[in-house]
């Protein structure tokens, strides 16, 4: 079996990491797989493996990529290519639709709940991503949800058939994930030869792009009651376009730097293991992979009931304190709840198995398996 995965890039993101996940697992199973680049760049081109080949389309963007596509499939004939995320679906869908191409089977991933993702963009074009996927989704072999929720929304928003999206998750937990957990910490509130904080105050942990749809403003206003009531610091790992915005809703509300640190990107798991509450404050996603993440390495979780993943990820808060969006006051309530209370981490642990990439992987191949 020859499989092709095709990202929209190699930037840092959570689509890419589920992408290079999914190459090194298919490695690891012995499989024959290439990564196909609209073009090569991005941050992540250091952690490509290097035995994994790497196929330059040479093209600007998605669009002009579909012809430089086809070629590809037509020379190579990979068994499947699997696309992931909304943003190269049809590129791949079309590119298989050209004379010649093969007959190479068109897999593609949708990894946001589509329905939240058009309610929250104003970009004309996207608009018009609703109608194209209708027309040509159901010339794909393969449409995979990353979550329950997001395979939910796509069969009503779209009107596809729920029986032919299948859900798959990400493969979070590779082979030296807990390697990667162990990494020193650089930061004041850590002792650098330790990496255990320098003191007992709490601290809690947000992890996210400094977007809109991660709703950070929310996590602040609620760590500020918890803050007016006990000693406690928050930590946001990330950075982005509403950066100035955070930064003045902190000064605004009267926190100083040792209450609150935006130090920008950093490896996030070594800080999940250390700190004290994960919080998530996103009013939308698709398969949260730092949630997935926190179940693996943090004391006690926090997060909001946003489409989708959350009630799938923490089992309708089984694991973790699912909590209203846009509620700083609920958000502040199950922060403290969790640092006066710590739960068992055996059974949050044994939930993130559940994402371990050899079971995942083995689930592709079985899906996979009938191109063979």
């Amino acid at each position: 079996m020859k499989i092709a995965i095709f990202p929209p890039s190699l930037e840092v993101g959570g689509v890419q990491r589920v992408a290079l996940s999914l190459a090194r697992g298919f490695l690891a199973q012995n499989i024959d797989v290439e990564l196909v680049l609209i073009k090569k760049e991005g941050a992540f081109l250091d952690h490509v493996p290097p035995e994994l080949p790497i196929v330059d389309l040479q093209a600007t963007r998605a669009l002009t990529s579909i012809v430089p596509l086809s070629a590809y499939l037509r020379k190579s004939q990979p068994d499947v290519l699997l696309a992931i995320s909304e943003s190269v679906n049809l590129p791949a869908i079309w590119a298989k639709m050209l004379p010649r191409s093969g007959k190479t089977k068109i897999a593609v991933m949708v990894v946001n709940t589509l329905s939240q993702y058009q309610a929250n963009t104003n970009i004309r074009r996207e608009k018009v991503y609703t109608t194209l996927t209708r027309w040509f989704y159901p010339r794909a072999d393969y449409v995979i949800a990353l979550s329950e929720g997001i395979r939910q929304d796509l069969a009503a928003f779209i009107h596809f058939p729920l029986d032919r999206i299948i859900t798959m998750p990400s493969p979070v937990l590779t082979p030296d994930f807990y390697e990667r957990a162990n990494q020193p910490i650089s930061h004041y509130w850590f002792d650098e030869d330790t990496s255990e904080k320098k003191d007992d105050i709490p601290i809690i942990l947000g992890v996210a792009r400094f977007v809109q749809a991660k709703d950070l403003e929310t996590l602040i206003r609620a760590f500020a009651i918890v803050r007016a009531q006990r000693p406690a610091r928050l930590l946001i790992i990330g950075d982005g376009e509403d950066r100035p915005k955070l930064e003045a809703l902190v000064s605004e509300l009267g926190l100083s730097d040792e209450d609150v640190s935006l130090p920008g990107f950093l490896h996030n798991l070594p800080y999940m293991k250390a700190t004290d509450v994960f919080v998530l404050s996103s009013v939308f996603e698709g398969l949260p992979t730092v949630l997935i993440e926190s179940l693996a390495c943090s004391p006690a979780i926090v997060s909001t009931d946003c489409p989708s993943g959350p009630q799938e990820i923490l089992d309708g808060g089984k694991y973790g304190i699912i909590v209203p969006m846009r509620d700083p006051q609920a958000m502040a309530t199950a922060i403290m709840h969790q640092l006066d209370h710590p739960p068992d981490v055996e059974p949050l642990r044994k939930q993130a198995q559940n994402y371990s990439m050899e079971v995942v992987i083995n689930r592709y191949l079985e899906l996979f398996g009938n191109t063979q």
